[in-house]
Protein backbone atom coordinates (compact mmCIF):
# COMPACT_ATOMS: atom_id res chain seq x y z
CA UNK A 1 0.00 0.00 0.00
CA UNK A 2 1.47 3.33 -0.79
CA UNK A 3 1.95 4.58 2.63
CA UNK A 4 1.26 8.73 3.52
CA UNK A 5 4.49 10.71 3.30
CA UNK A 6 3.15 13.83 3.89
CA UNK A 7 4.48 14.01 7.37
CA UNK A 8 7.66 15.77 8.46
CA UNK A 9 10.18 12.43 9.68
CA UNK A 10 12.87 11.51 8.21
CA UNK A 11 14.03 12.24 4.95
CA UNK A 12 11.55 12.35 1.84
CA UNK A 13 12.84 12.77 -1.90
CA UNK A 14 10.58 15.37 -3.52
CA UNK A 15 10.09 14.95 -7.22
CA UNK A 16 12.32 18.73 -8.20
CA UNK A 17 15.07 16.10 -7.62
CA UNK A 18 16.08 17.57 -4.24
CA UNK A 19 16.44 15.75 -0.80
CA UNK A 20 14.88 17.62 2.21
CA UNK A 21 15.33 17.34 5.67
CA UNK A 22 12.48 18.06 7.97
CA UNK A 23 11.74 17.59 11.57
CA UNK A 24 9.36 15.98 13.84
CA UNK A 25 7.93 19.01 15.86
CA UNK A 26 5.38 19.29 17.78
CA UNK A 27 3.37 22.51 18.77
CA UNK A 28 4.36 22.28 22.54
CA UNK A 29 8.42 21.95 21.04
CA UNK A 30 7.36 24.94 18.92
CA UNK A 31 6.20 27.11 21.37
CA UNK A 32 9.25 26.36 23.70
CA UNK A 33 11.86 27.13 20.44
CA UNK A 34 10.35 30.52 19.88
CA UNK A 35 9.61 31.15 23.77
CA UNK A 36 13.31 31.02 24.42
CA UNK A 37 14.93 32.82 21.19
CA UNK A 38 12.80 35.98 22.24
CA UNK A 39 13.96 35.57 25.23
CA UNK A 40 17.68 35.53 24.85
CA UNK A 41 17.88 37.20 21.76
CA UNK A 42 15.79 40.23 24.27
CA UNK A 43 18.56 39.49 26.84
CA UNK A 44 21.27 39.88 24.62
CA UNK A 45 19.91 43.07 23.24
CA UNK A 46 19.08 44.55 26.55
CA UNK A 47 23.17 43.29 27.27
CA UNK A 48 24.56 45.50 24.08
CA UNK A 49 22.17 48.57 25.26
CA UNK A 50 23.74 48.16 28.47
CA UNK A 51 27.58 48.71 26.63
CA UNK A 52 26.71 52.37 25.12
CA UNK A 53 25.24 55.30 26.09
CA UNK A 54 21.83 55.89 27.06
CA UNK A 55 19.52 56.55 23.99
CA UNK A 56 16.47 58.49 23.31
CA UNK A 57 13.71 55.89 24.60
CA UNK A 58 11.82 56.18 21.09
CA UNK A 59 15.01 55.29 19.25
CA UNK A 60 15.88 52.56 22.05
CA UNK A 61 12.47 51.35 21.26
CA UNK A 62 13.09 51.29 17.65
CA UNK A 63 16.39 49.95 17.72
CA UNK A 64 15.55 47.13 20.05
CA UNK A 65 12.95 46.09 17.69
CA UNK A 66 15.07 46.32 14.67
CA UNK A 67 17.60 44.17 16.07
CA UNK A 68 14.92 41.28 17.81
CA UNK A 69 13.25 41.00 14.69
CA UNK A 70 16.86 40.72 12.83
CA UNK A 71 17.55 37.96 15.73
CA UNK A 72 14.33 35.56 15.95
CA UNK A 73 13.49 35.59 12.10
CA UNK A 74 16.08 33.22 10.99
CA UNK A 75 14.83 31.11 13.92
CA UNK A 76 11.48 30.99 12.96
CA UNK A 77 12.36 30.79 9.33
CA UNK A 78 14.74 27.29 9.78
CA UNK A 79 12.34 25.66 12.61
CA UNK A 80 8.47 27.07 11.24
CA UNK A 81 8.24 28.32 8.06
CA UNK A 82 11.25 26.21 5.83
CA UNK A 83 9.33 22.90 7.68
CA UNK A 84 5.96 24.17 6.56
CA UNK A 85 6.98 24.63 2.99
CA UNK A 86 8.65 21.37 2.78
CA UNK A 87 5.08 19.55 4.16
CA UNK A 88 3.20 21.59 1.87
CA UNK A 89 5.23 20.70 -1.19
CA UNK A 90 5.26 17.15 -0.12
CA UNK A 91 0.97 17.12 0.04
CA UNK A 92 0.98 18.57 -2.70
CA UNK A 93 3.48 16.33 -4.55
CA UNK A 94 1.17 13.23 -2.60
CA UNK A 95 -2.08 15.12 -4.42
CA UNK A 96 -0.74 15.15 -7.58
CA UNK A 97 0.25 11.70 -7.52
CA UNK A 98 -3.25 10.48 -6.49
CA UNK A 99 -4.94 12.65 -8.81
CA UNK A 100 -3.00 11.33 -11.67
CA UNK A 101 -4.04 8.08 -10.60
CA UNK A 102 -7.42 9.02 -10.60
CA UNK A 103 -6.95 10.35 -14.14
CA UNK A 104 -5.74 6.77 -15.57
CA UNK A 105 -8.66 4.73 -13.60
CA UNK A 106 -11.06 7.19 -15.23
CA UNK A 107 -9.42 6.90 -18.66
CA UNK A 108 -9.08 3.14 -18.15
CA UNK A 109 -12.83 3.03 -17.94
CA UNK A 110 -14.15 5.66 -20.02
CA UNK A 111 -11.81 4.33 -23.10
CA UNK A 112 -13.58 0.80 -22.04
CA UNK A 113 -16.84 2.70 -22.33
CA UNK A 114 -16.58 3.85 -25.55
CA UNK A 115 -15.50 1.08 -27.04
CA UNK A 116 -18.47 -0.70 -25.85
CA UNK A 117 -20.63 2.03 -27.24
CA UNK A 118 -18.69 2.53 -30.07
CA UNK A 119 -18.07 -1.16 -31.62
CA UNK A 120 -20.59 -2.37 -29.11
CA UNK A 121 -18.13 -4.52 -26.81
CA UNK A 122 -17.49 -8.45 -27.38
CA UNK A 123 -18.19 -9.74 -23.80
CA UNK A 124 -16.73 -12.91 -24.91
CA UNK A 125 -13.60 -10.43 -25.43
CA UNK A 126 -14.19 -8.70 -22.28
CA UNK A 127 -14.39 -11.62 -19.98
CA UNK A 128 -11.04 -12.28 -22.03
CA UNK A 129 -9.43 -9.49 -20.69
CA UNK A 130 -10.47 -10.55 -16.86
CA UNK A 131 -9.41 -13.83 -17.34
CA UNK A 132 -5.98 -12.27 -18.68
CA UNK A 133 -5.89 -9.91 -16.23
CA UNK A 134 -6.54 -12.76 -13.06
CA UNK A 135 -4.55 -15.65 -15.30
CA UNK A 136 -5.82 -19.41 -14.31
CA UNK A 137 -6.43 -20.56 -10.76
CA UNK A 138 -3.66 -23.05 -9.76
CA UNK A 139 -5.54 -26.31 -9.02
CA UNK A 140 -2.57 -27.06 -6.86
CA UNK A 141 0.12 -25.27 -4.96
CA UNK A 142 2.87 -26.85 -2.78
CA UNK A 143 3.36 -24.73 -0.07
CA UNK A 144 6.33 -26.24 1.81
CA UNK A 145 6.85 -28.37 4.67
CA UNK A 146 4.80 -31.09 2.98
CA UNK A 147 2.10 -29.39 2.56
CA UNK A 148 -0.15 -28.56 -0.57
CA UNK A 149 -3.24 -26.31 -1.58
CA UNK A 150 -5.91 -28.12 -4.19
CA UNK A 151 -8.07 -25.93 -5.15
CA UNK A 152 -11.33 -25.95 -7.28
CA UNK A 153 -13.54 -23.54 -8.52
CA UNK A 154 -16.60 -22.56 -10.53
CA UNK A 155 -17.95 -19.19 -11.80
CA UNK A 156 -21.08 -19.35 -14.10
CA UNK A 157 -22.80 -16.09 -14.79
CA UNK A 158 -27.05 -15.70 -15.12
CA UNK A 159 -26.43 -13.66 -18.34
CA UNK A 160 -23.20 -12.90 -20.36
CA UNK A 161 -22.27 -9.77 -18.71
CA UNK A 162 -22.23 -11.39 -15.42
CA UNK A 163 -21.34 -9.43 -11.79
CA UNK A 164 -19.07 -12.58 -10.08
CA UNK A 165 -15.26 -12.43 -10.78
CA UNK A 166 -12.81 -14.15 -8.79
CA UNK A 167 -9.28 -14.85 -8.34
CA UNK A 168 -6.41 -17.59 -6.47
CA UNK A 169 -3.13 -16.32 -6.60
CA UNK A 170 0.66 -17.69 -5.48
CA UNK A 171 2.33 -14.81 -4.20
CA UNK A 172 6.55 -15.48 -4.04
CA UNK A 173 8.18 -15.30 -0.95
CA UNK A 174 9.56 -12.25 0.02
CA UNK A 175 11.65 -10.91 3.25
CA UNK A 176 12.19 -14.19 4.30
CA UNK A 177 8.46 -15.77 4.32
CA UNK A 178 7.57 -18.72 2.08
CA UNK A 179 5.08 -17.30 0.25
CA UNK A 180 1.44 -16.81 0.41
CA UNK A 181 -1.56 -17.60 -1.74
CA UNK A 182 -4.20 -15.05 -1.94
CA UNK A 183 -7.90 -15.39 -2.58
CA UNK A 184 -10.32 -13.12 -3.82
CA UNK A 185 -13.89 -13.71 -4.68
CA UNK A 186 -15.96 -10.30 -5.88
CA UNK A 187 -19.66 -10.08 -6.53
CA UNK A 188 -20.61 -6.16 -8.35
CA UNK A 189 -23.86 -4.69 -8.67
CA UNK A 190 -25.54 -5.33 -11.62
CA UNK A 191 -25.56 -7.64 -14.77
CA UNK A 192 -25.13 -5.14 -17.52
CA UNK A 193 -22.02 -4.26 -19.80
CA UNK A 194 -20.69 -1.30 -17.68
CA UNK A 195 -20.74 -4.00 -14.51
CA UNK A 196 -18.37 -6.53 -16.41
CA UNK A 197 -15.92 -3.04 -17.18
CA UNK A 198 -16.02 -2.42 -13.43
CA UNK A 199 -15.19 -5.94 -13.00
CA UNK A 200 -12.19 -5.45 -15.06
CA UNK A 201 -11.12 -1.78 -13.64
CA UNK A 202 -11.68 -3.77 -9.98
CA UNK A 203 -8.96 -6.15 -10.52
CA UNK A 204 -6.57 -4.08 -12.39
CA UNK A 205 -6.20 -1.87 -9.23
CA UNK A 206 -6.39 -5.25 -7.14
CA UNK A 207 -3.92 -6.78 -8.73
CA UNK A 208 -1.14 -3.90 -9.23
CA UNK A 209 -1.66 -3.66 -4.67
CA UNK A 210 -1.11 -7.13 -3.91
CA UNK A 211 1.88 -7.60 -6.50
CA UNK A 212 3.51 -4.78 -4.26
CA UNK A 213 6.15 -6.52 -1.64
CA UNK A 214 5.38 -6.54 2.01
CA UNK A 215 1.57 -5.68 1.27
CA UNK A 216 -0.80 -6.97 3.54
CA UNK A 217 -4.49 -7.47 3.56
CA UNK A 218 -5.31 -5.25 5.35
CA UNK A 219 -3.26 -3.00 3.61
CA UNK A 220 -4.35 -4.06 0.26
CA UNK A 221 -8.44 -3.55 1.22
CA UNK A 222 -7.78 -0.53 2.36
CA UNK A 223 -5.85 0.86 -0.70
CA UNK A 224 -8.13 -1.00 -3.23
CA UNK A 225 -11.36 0.79 -1.41
CA UNK A 226 -9.38 4.47 -1.48
CA UNK A 227 -8.34 4.16 -5.11
CA UNK A 228 -11.68 3.26 -6.18
CA UNK A 229 -13.98 5.48 -4.06
CA UNK A 230 -11.28 8.04 -5.47
CA UNK A 231 -11.67 7.47 -9.06
CA UNK A 232 -15.16 7.77 -11.28
CA UNK A 233 -15.07 3.91 -11.83
CA UNK A 234 -18.29 3.69 -9.69
CA UNK A 235 -21.09 5.76 -9.69
CA UNK A 236 -23.99 6.69 -6.82
CA UNK A 237 -25.43 3.39 -5.75
CA UNK A 238 -23.09 1.24 -7.43
CA UNK A 239 -20.53 -0.85 -5.11
CA UNK A 240 -19.33 -4.81 -4.92
CA UNK A 241 -19.19 -7.33 -1.81
CA UNK A 242 -16.01 -9.12 -1.62
CA UNK A 243 -14.33 -11.97 0.52
CA UNK A 244 -11.01 -11.83 0.41
CA UNK A 245 -8.18 -13.96 1.98
CA UNK A 246 -4.74 -14.79 2.37
CA UNK A 247 -2.82 -17.85 3.28
CA UNK A 248 0.33 -18.16 5.13
CA UNK A 249 2.80 -20.73 3.77
CA UNK A 250 4.78 -20.98 6.77
CA UNK A 251 2.43 -20.47 9.77
CA UNK A 252 -0.81 -21.88 7.32
CA UNK A 253 -2.47 -19.33 9.10
CA UNK A 254 -5.65 -17.70 7.29
CA UNK A 255 -6.11 -13.94 7.24
CA UNK A 256 -9.78 -12.99 6.18
CA UNK A 257 -11.64 -9.83 5.46
CA UNK A 258 -15.23 -10.03 4.11
CA UNK A 259 -16.98 -7.13 3.00
CA UNK A 260 -20.69 -7.42 2.54
CA UNK A 261 -20.36 -10.92 1.24
CA UNK A 262 -21.80 -14.16 2.46
CA UNK A 263 -20.37 -15.85 5.00
CA UNK A 264 -17.75 -18.60 4.19
CA UNK A 265 -17.56 -22.27 5.25
CA UNK A 266 -14.10 -23.77 7.56
CA UNK A 267 -14.99 -27.28 7.24
CA UNK A 268 -12.78 -29.72 9.97
CA UNK A 269 -13.46 -33.23 10.52
CA UNK A 270 -16.93 -32.83 9.60
CA UNK A 271 -17.88 -30.00 11.34
CA UNK A 272 -18.82 -27.21 9.17
CA UNK A 273 -18.25 -23.32 10.93
CA UNK A 274 -19.81 -20.20 8.95
CA UNK A 275 -17.35 -17.45 9.20
CA UNK A 276 -17.14 -14.51 10.06
CA UNK A 277 -19.44 -13.98 12.63
CA UNK A 278 -21.55 -11.01 12.19
CA UNK A 279 -19.97 -8.02 14.47
CA UNK A 280 -16.29 -10.05 14.81
CA UNK A 281 -13.38 -9.47 13.09
CA UNK A 282 -12.64 -9.74 9.46
CA UNK A 283 -16.70 -8.72 9.29
CA UNK A 284 -17.68 -5.86 7.18
CA UNK A 285 -19.49 -3.46 4.66
CA UNK A 286 -19.27 -3.67 1.20
CA UNK A 287 -16.92 -1.65 -0.52
CA UNK A 288 -16.75 1.52 -2.55
CA UNK A 289 -20.02 3.52 -0.25
CA UNK A 290 -17.18 5.09 1.97
CA UNK A 291 -13.55 6.08 1.97
CA UNK A 292 -13.03 5.72 5.13
CA UNK A 293 -14.46 2.32 5.53
CA UNK A 294 -13.17 0.29 8.65
CA UNK A 295 -11.87 -2.58 7.20
CA UNK A 296 -11.18 -4.78 9.57
CA UNK A 297 -9.37 -8.53 9.02
CA UNK A 298 -10.09 -12.04 10.82
CA UNK A 299 -7.66 -15.07 11.30
CA UNK A 300 -7.96 -18.99 11.28
CA UNK A 301 -5.54 -20.98 11.91
CA UNK A 302 -6.03 -23.88 9.19
CA UNK A 303 -4.65 -28.05 10.09
CA UNK A 304 -3.96 -30.17 7.34
CA UNK A 305 -7.44 -31.77 6.20
CA UNK A 306 -9.13 -28.54 6.33
CA UNK A 307 -11.60 -27.26 3.23
CA UNK A 308 -12.40 -23.48 3.00
CA UNK A 309 -15.48 -23.13 0.54
CA UNK A 310 -16.59 -19.10 -0.75
CA UNK A 311 -19.12 -18.64 -2.62
CA UNK A 312 -21.54 -15.64 -3.89
CA UNK A 313 -25.21 -14.87 -3.19
CA UNK A 314 -26.38 -16.93 -6.18
CA UNK A 315 -26.89 -19.99 -4.12
CA UNK A 316 -29.61 -18.09 -2.23
CA UNK A 317 -31.18 -16.47 -4.87
CA UNK A 318 -31.82 -19.80 -6.93
CA UNK A 319 -33.12 -21.07 -4.17
CA UNK A 320 -35.45 -17.73 -3.42
CA UNK A 321 -37.90 -18.38 -6.06
CA UNK A 322 -38.56 -22.39 -4.24
CA UNK A 323 -38.21 -21.91 -0.73
CA UNK A 324 -38.22 -18.22 0.64
CA UNK A 325 -36.86 -19.90 3.84
CA UNK A 326 -34.04 -21.05 2.85
CA UNK A 327 -30.99 -19.60 4.25
CA UNK A 328 -27.36 -19.80 5.92
CA UNK A 329 -28.09 -22.96 7.70
CA UNK A 330 -29.58 -25.01 4.95
CA UNK A 331 -26.92 -24.34 2.92
CA UNK A 332 -24.32 -25.15 5.70
CA UNK A 333 -26.20 -28.45 5.75
CA UNK A 334 -25.77 -29.68 2.30
CA UNK A 335 -22.35 -29.04 2.48
CA UNK A 336 -21.99 -30.69 5.71
CA UNK A 337 -23.44 -33.71 4.02
CA UNK A 338 -20.62 -33.54 1.49
CA UNK A 339 -17.61 -32.55 3.88
CA UNK A 340 -15.73 -35.75 3.96
CA UNK A 341 -14.90 -35.60 0.32
CA UNK A 342 -12.75 -33.46 -1.64
CA UNK A 343 -13.19 -30.29 -2.36
CA UNK A 344 -13.84 -30.83 -5.96
CA UNK A 345 -16.72 -33.49 -5.24
CA UNK A 346 -17.75 -31.06 -2.60
CA UNK A 347 -18.32 -28.30 -4.79
CA UNK A 348 -19.89 -30.41 -7.55
CA UNK A 349 -22.61 -32.42 -5.22
CA UNK A 350 -23.64 -28.58 -3.90
CA UNK A 351 -24.30 -27.50 -7.80
CA UNK A 352 -26.48 -30.59 -7.83
CA UNK A 353 -28.20 -30.87 -4.94
CA UNK A 354 -28.56 -26.68 -5.15
CA UNK A 355 -29.75 -27.19 -8.87
CA UNK A 356 -32.65 -30.01 -8.39
CA UNK A 357 -33.64 -28.39 -5.42
CA UNK A 358 -34.35 -24.96 -6.93
CA UNK A 359 -35.78 -26.42 -10.40
CA UNK A 360 -32.71 -24.54 -12.44
CA UNK A 361 -30.37 -26.34 -14.79
CA UNK A 362 -26.27 -25.62 -13.13
CA UNK A 363 -23.89 -27.77 -15.39
CA UNK A 364 -20.16 -26.07 -14.90
CA UNK A 365 -19.43 -28.68 -17.64
CA UNK A 366 -21.45 -26.79 -20.00
CA UNK A 367 -21.46 -23.90 -18.02
CA UNK A 368 -25.23 -23.61 -18.24
CA UNK A 369 -26.90 -21.69 -15.27
CA UNK A 370 -31.10 -20.54 -15.80
CA UNK A 371 -30.91 -18.95 -12.51
CA UNK A 372 -31.52 -15.51 -11.71
CA UNK A 373 -28.18 -14.78 -10.54
CA UNK A 374 -24.74 -15.43 -11.13
CA UNK A 375 -22.99 -18.75 -9.10
CA UNK A 376 -19.45 -18.28 -8.20
CA UNK A 377 -18.07 -21.11 -5.38
CA UNK A 378 -14.65 -21.98 -4.43
CA UNK A 379 -13.08 -24.28 -2.77
CA UNK A 380 -9.61 -24.78 -1.26
CA UNK A 381 -8.14 -27.69 0.79
CA UNK A 382 -4.83 -28.00 2.84
CA UNK A 383 -3.65 -31.50 2.21
CA UNK A 384 -0.30 -33.65 2.93
CA UNK A 385 1.90 -33.37 -0.36
CA UNK A 386 1.81 -36.86 -0.47
CA UNK A 387 -2.30 -36.88 -0.78
CA UNK A 388 -3.71 -37.20 -4.48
Amino acid sequence: MHSDSSGLEGKQELSGGFKQASFKMGPARLLLIIALSIFIAEGLIMFLFSLFPPLHPVLEGVVDAFLLVITVCPVLYFFLFNPLVTNIAERQRVEELERLKSVELTQLVSQLNDYADSLRLDVKGAKGILDVINGEAPSRIDIGNGNKLSTFAVSMPCAEEGGDHYFIKEMPAANGSKGKTVISVKDQSGHSVPCLLRSIATDIVHNSIISQTGVGLESSINELNKRLCGSSIFGDGEYFTSISGEIDHETLMFHYSCNGHPQFFHVRDGAVSALPVAGTKGHGMPLVLFEDADISIGHLQLQTGDKLVFYTDGLFEMMAFKDESFGLEDLRGIVSAYSGSSVSELIGNVLQEMGDASGNTIDPHLGMNDSEDDITIVGIELLEVSSK
